[in-house]
């Protein structure tokens, strides 16, 4: 078996190899960059331009907006100085009826130009106003907020994006039940927890328990398992959120699973989970380096394998969101670093805790059922959540890339699967070498 890993991984890598001139093999397939940075998307500032302006106790709003972007209008929303909605509504101008795929039902959007009339709250100084908006060539922004300061004197509105610098030196208060910091840490934490239930994840951290629970380790040796099992998930969770928040800074509009923006990420995260789905269908083995990190743990001691164990856990969530994670994330991309931090770390902190407790207290292993034949049959159904995942995925790929993508990579998975038969056929430099080449013409 471990000889035949390296074999495996370099077939995947050249896979990526051949994903990555997807463009040039099948060049009708879609204008979309495969790299998902397509220079066609603007900032969001230049995307979308708001003026206001006050006049006998009204208050305008008027966004000028760049040919092929839309604002959505339930995103709006105007709060007060002390960030509380404020009652008064615009009387919203028609607009477009579309489908929106991201929140699955008809939504009314605008183009070009939308100006919003409103009644202008008595004494009021400072207002912040948020709005959202997409790019009808696939990229949705971050909700945006930004700040309204009018001039007491002359009723001149100045407007600012609140950025992470401003937040810092003026921040919500925390005593407000919509933005109470340890309100929203309760949120990511169980939004991590329930993260464990999401199907792209659950057949992975269900074979790590099982594996954990029908190996006799110490005690002290499962507490060290759990501890580095839970680095993984938090580690990578705070690089995450370190990535998300460099990326802003730069102008980059991003949020939790930004790199299924990227055809290359999601064509990769297809294939993963469509091999995992036939390794746990028992059509082949993956290799203790891979999907296997869970036994290799427990049956040879290494504290490095359950922290990757951690690490691949985080990867494979990346397509999922589970409830309370929208509030959390929604709430930390517009914070000081420290919060925005703070959040991801308990959202990673959640997502660990159920492995964490059975590697401490093991009396909640004995819930389980003893291991036996089951857990095969077990596995082999956990393969078809895998599945749903990974033809997901394809459907999302299709949407950003075009039918001829998605083709190509079905004759992809299909090529590696042969080139994997060759394999368990025999291992021989020849059909180590028509098995390279089938994954090149793939």
């Amino acid at each position: 078996m471990h000889q035949r890993l390296p074999s495996i991984l370099t077939i995947l890598l050249l896979f990526v190899a051949c994903l990555t001139n997807a463009e040039q093999i099948f060049p009708s397939s879609s204008s979309a960059n495969l790299l998902g940075t397509d220079a066609t998307f603007l900032p969001i500032d230049e995307a979308y331009q708001l003026e206001a302006s006050t006049e006998a106790g009204q208050l305008s709003l008027d966004w000028q907006i760049a040919p092929g972007y839309y604002l959505y209008q339930h995103r709006f929303e105007l709060l007060d100085h002390d960030w509380q909605p404020i009652e008064a509504k615009p009387d919203f101008p028609a607009g477009k009826q579309i489908y929106d795929e991201y929140y699955e039902r008809e939504l009314t959007v605008y183009y070009e130009q939308v100006t919003f009339d409103l009644p202008l709250p008595p004494s009021a100084r400072t207002l912040f106003v948020e709005s959202q908006g997409c790019a009808d060539a696939g990229l949705c922004y971050p909700p945006r907020t930004q700040k309204i300061t009018i001039d007491p004197d002359t009723g001149i509105a100045f407007i600012t994006d609140v950025d992470s610098v401003a937040m810092a030196a003026e921040p919500p208060p925390v005593g407000s039940p919509a933005t109470s910091l340890y309100l929203i840490l309760l949120f990511a934490l169980l939004g991590g927890i329930i993260l464990n239930l999401m199907p792209c994840v659950f057949p992975v951290l269900s074979i790590k328990a099982l594996s954990l629970t029908s190996h006799h380790l110490s005690p002290h040796g499962r507490h060290l398992h759990g501890l580095a099992y839970t680095l993984g998930v938090v580690l990578s969770f705070i690089a995450i959120a370190g990535l998300l928040i460099a990326l802003r800074q730069t102008g980059e509009a991003v949020g939790w699973g930004f790199q299924l923006q990227s055809p290359v990420f999601v064509g990769l995260l297809a294939y993963l989970f469509i091999l995992m789905g036939l390794s746990f269908s028992g059509l082949f083995t993956l290799g203790t380096g891979l999907m296997n990190l869970g036994h290799a743990t427990t049956t040879g001691h290494s504290l490095q394998s359950s922290f990757m164990t951690g690490l691949l856990a985080t990867v494979v969530a990346s397509p999922c969101t589970a409830p309370f994670m929208g509030t959390a994330l929604g709430f930390a991309l517009v914070q000081p670093v420290w919060i925005a931090l703070s959040v991801f770390m308990f959202l990673g902190l959640g997502m660990a805790l159920p492995l964490l407790l059975l590697s401490w207290w093991p009396w909640l292993g004995t819930r389980l059922p003893r291991p036996g034949p089951w857990m095969v049959t077990f596995k082999e159904f956990l393969a078809f959540p895998l599945y749903l995942s990974g033809a997901w995925l394809l459907w999302v790929l299709g949407r950003q890339a075009g039918s001829d993508t998605v083709i190509a990579m079905v004759t992809g998975i299909v090529l590696i699967l042969f080139a994997l038969w060759l394999l368990k056929l025999r291992k021989t430099p020849f059909t180590r070498l028509i098995a390279l080449t089938a994954v090149i013409i793939a």
